[in-house]
């Protein structure tokens, strides 16, 4: 019975002792939720602090994309799209910036400023461009009374030719009348005695004859309508108004009014010589710029210092006339500077920077471009070609015939003359151009010129053998002595 109550005392204090610890245990436990909970609440409360500072951080860099990129939905682009945009632009509007100004409001307020220069400078250009305009119009105004001038000119000058092309075409259908007629009664009398043939035969004769006066008749009104028509080169282009031989410049009284171009060249001939076309000219001029209305500088590209340029001395070239263009049409081999080969685009180059046009031209190996007109005023030919339409030249030229036959170059010469076309030989118009040949220089090797390697004679002197000559034409000596040689000269 002891035992029992002893074991339900031990029961009793092990019960109250574990009522102890679970009372304190739950103490504890209480006291850390009521901690805990505290702690949540004061943080839950940071939380909430925190999210309306990162909210108030989201809408400010959500307007500030929104400035940045300036489009609908910027809000939603990311920061690597809205840096590469930066980094684009940067690249565009800032390529040659410094650093420190590669950010947007630095960026704007200097291409503010650089747009505010562009427009004072548009402004300027305007103004400068208005006043361009009205100096073009005054200009104008100044020019259309000498365009009139010329215009009536020009059509009265289309009106002649007009009257002599319609008399020249009447002449032409009397004398194919004519000439049909005399066919026609020659083939009806064909059958006739021999003294009737005869006889039709001497009218027929007559006929021609009068197909030639005609003929002549009409080349001579040619003539005359080129000399109302066409300028005669008795008469200069213009004068020398200053020279200054120190520098080897001149002034001409040539200029804008004369529609006078830069790089135009002129011969320049005596003040009293009459007719350019006999004289010798003393010097060539190019005119390098042009100073006013009725002036314009040149320089001297070739003269003479036993006769130098003086005050007065007369200008003239083949290539330019005042208010008109000059046209040109070339043949043969256009050699400039002897040496064999063609310079035809030099040729061309050189009228073209004058103020003239190159119409038609056919080179040495009959290749052609363009054609010829009643208008045009010069055919330029190589002097063989001349010589050949002429049945002149020497023999080496006349063997040459066929091949400038074969080129077509004599047709042309022929054709340049039914037309009226002033003929010119390539020297002399460069001569009257006042152009100079420059120095040539002499190539070896394969691409040499055999002309360029003639054997001379010496100067003054009858031409000596440096080599070895016949026996035919060795000295004779006076045989040795002894016996008899057969076959010496003595």
């Amino acid at each position: 019975m002891a035992r029992e109550n002893q074991g339900l005392q031990i029961a009793l204090i092990i019960l109250f002792m574990l009522t102890i610890i679970l009372g304190v245990t739950t103490y504890v436990f209480c006291r850390q939720y009521i901690e805990a909970d505290t702690s949540a609440r004061k943080l839950d409360g940071q939380l909430k602090e925190k999210d309306t500072a990162n909210q108030s951080i989201q809408d400010e860099n959500n307007k500030l994309k929104k400035m940045i990129l300036g489009v609908a939905g910027a809000e939603e682009k990311k920061l690597e799209e809205v840096t590469t945009q930066f980094n684009d632009d940067r690249e565009k509007l800032a390529a040659g910036f410094d650093e420190q100004d590669k950010f947007y409001r630095p960026m704007l307020l200097r291409l503010h400023d650089m747009l505010n220069k562009k427009n004072g400078e548009l402004t300027d250009s305007k103004d400068a461009l208005q006043m361009l305009r009205d100096e073009y119009d005054k200009w104008k105004q100044e020019m259309a009374g000498q365009v009139k001038k010329h215009d009536d000119a020009r059509l009265a000058a289309e009106d002649k030719l007009k009257t002599a092309v319609a008399a020249y075409d009447a002449a032409r259908a009397q004398i194919d009348a004519g000439k049909q007629k005399i066919e026609k009664d020659w083939e009806a009398a064909r059958d006739e005695t021999d003294k009737r043939l005869k006889a039709l035969e001497a009218e027929r004769d007559q006929k021609n004859d009068l197909a030639k006066a005609l003929e002549t008749r009409n080349e001579q009104q040619r003539k005359e309508l080129d000399k109302e028509t066409k300028p005669s080169t008795d008469v200069p282009d213009g004068k020398i108004s200053w020279v200054d031989q120190r520098s080897g410049t001149v002034w001409i009284d040539l200029g804008r009014a004369d529609a006078l171009r830069r790089q135009t060249t002129f011969s320049v001939y005596p003040m009293d010589v009459t007719n350019l076309a006999k004289a010798t000219k003393k010097a060539g001029i190019e005119v390098t710029r042009i100073r006013g209305e009725h002036l314009a500088e040149a320089r001297i590209v070739e003269d003479m210092v036993s006769d130098p340029i003086m005050i007065g001395d007369k200008i003239y070239t083949p290539v330019w006339n005042p208010g008109e263009q000059v046209t040109f049409a070339l043949v043969g081999l256009m050699d400039m500077d002897g040496d064999g080969t063609s310079d035809l685009s030099t040729v061309k180059q050189l009228i073209e920077l004058s103020g003239g046009r190159v119409d038609y031209w056919k080179d040495e190996k009959g290749k052609e471009e363009g054609k010829m007109t009643i208008y045009t005023r010069y055919l330029v030919v190589d002097s063989e070609a001349l010589d050949v339409a002429e049945g002149k030249g020497s023999n080496e030229a006349k063997q040459k015939a066929g091949a400038v036959q074969a080129a077509g170059q004599t047709s042309v010469v022929e054709e340049a003359r039914k037309l009226g076309l002033k003929t010119i030989t390539l020297a002399a118009l460069l001569q009257q151009m006042g152009w100079k040949s420059q120095t040539r220089v002499v190539v070896y090797g394969r691409e040499a010129n055999p002309r360029d390697f003639r054997p001379r004679s010496p100067e003054g002197g009858i031409p000596i053998s440096r080599g070895t000559v016949s026996d035919l034409f060795q000295p004779r000596r006076t045989p040795p002595k002894g016996p008899a040689q057969r076959g010496g000269a003595y």
